[in-house]
């Protein structure tokens, strides 16, 4: 789907992870949509790589739900408790501010959280 591998951000309010539920192939709607100004999403690109080392688990996806969509790469989705928790883990680095902020909102609203690392 991308000619080099990104990353993707997605909280999931309850209306998002039901139609999720429902479709998993509304993915492959917020993927081609990933350069539209879209709440609750945030396009890392190819940037992701630079950041996954300090980030961890918030944008590898490691731990989180693997979602059943054919997908050339990685599509899981953390649960509210576990993005209040990760919210807590991602460093203060500068680097960071974006992807920290998504996890904060996300986790003050109790909303669920889907990584994508396509290629």
């Amino acid at each position: 789907m991308a000619d080099e591998p990104i990353a993707m951000l997605v909280a999931l309010s309850r209306k998002r992870l039901d139609m999720i539920a429902e479709d998993p192939d509304v993915v492959f709607d917020l993927v081609e949509a990933r350069d539209e100004p879209m709440r609750g999403v945030l396009n890392l690109g190819s940037e992701w790589r630079a950041l996954a080392d300090l980030a961890g688990d918030a944008l590898t996806g490691e731990g989180g739900q693997p979602l059943d969509v054919e997908i050339d790469g990685v599509a899981r989705i953390f649960s509210g408790p576990q993005v209040r928790e990760l919210s807590q883990t991602i460093p203060g680095d500068q680097q960071l501010d974006r992807v920290r902020a998504l996890y904060a909102e996300a986790a003050a609203e109790g909303h669920a959280m889907l990584v994508l690392l396509i290629s």
